[in-house]
């Protein structure tokens, strides 16, 4: 499978990379590098640095890649810095995601896999079965 792993720069997103990696999958990295660093993206990956609040950019990167799905770390995640700066971080979390969201939608991906710590390794291990579908409002 392709998978576009946004914010795998980061800590989690990096280790998902290498674990996509070697279960076989074809990887594709979008990051910004805000808090992420380069180093950390395994060479065998495919890398892009942009913002996905650049939408034009994320969709020229979803068709290039031809993904099949993409899973999303991209967050800015200091509780105590989101507490003095929240607009930042609604701008950053929300907005970034409402705009990937909105790239998907124009090169009609099929869905998204969540992207906890948890339910990243859980969609690892079902190899993203679930992220072809649309997830339900509820959850």
């Amino acid at each position: 499978m392709k998978l576009l792993v946004v914010g795998g720069a980061g800590y989690i997103g990096s280790h998902f990379v290498k674990a996509a990696l070697d279960a076989g999958h074809e990887v594709a990295v979008a990051d910004n590098l805000s808090t992420g660093h380069r180093a950390s993206v395994d060479e065998r990956a495919l890398f892009a640095q942009l913002d996905v609040r650049d939408q034009a950019a994320t969709c020229d990167l979803l068709e290039q890649s031809t993904t099949d799905a993409v899973v999303n770390f991209a967050a800015f995640s200091i509780a105590s810095e989101s507490m003095q700066e929240p607009l930042k971080y609604f701008d950053n979390n929300v907005g970034g995601m409402v705009s990937l969201l909105a790239a998907m939608r124009s090169v009609v991906l099929g869905g998204v896999c969540p992207a906890s710590a948890r339910s990243a390794r859980s969609a690892l291990a079902a190899s993203c079965s679930r992220c072809l579908a649309p997830l339900p409002a509820w959850g």
